[in-house]
């Protein structure tokens, strides 16, 4: 099993990102999840295989994840304006 104080670390860096992204924290703990491909796995039975798994699949969603404050902005970091 994962030890409790690195599971802690973990979803406190989730829930981070989360707030950052303007997203839900099991929103993204389910994409997490899914991009680990583990299966259905919740956060207190963590093997430390499936830890790992879900450590680097969360790093690679914060590497890969689109700044939310340009998001949708064009080359000069201006928002376009809403289609209506």
């Amino acid at each position: 099993m994962a030890g409790n104080d690195d599971k802690q670390k973990l979803l406190d860096r989730i829930k981070a990102f989360s707030k950052e992204q303007h997203r839900d924290a099991n929103e993204v703990y389910t994409a997490v999840v899914q991009r680990a491909n583990v299966g259905t796995v919740k956060l207190g039975s963590l093997t430390l295989e499936n830890f790992v798994a879900l450590s680097a699949a969360f790093q690679d969603m914060v590497t890969t994840a689109p700044d939310p404050e340009t998001a949708g902005a064009g080359d000069d970091g201006e928002v376009p304006p809403l289609p209506f």
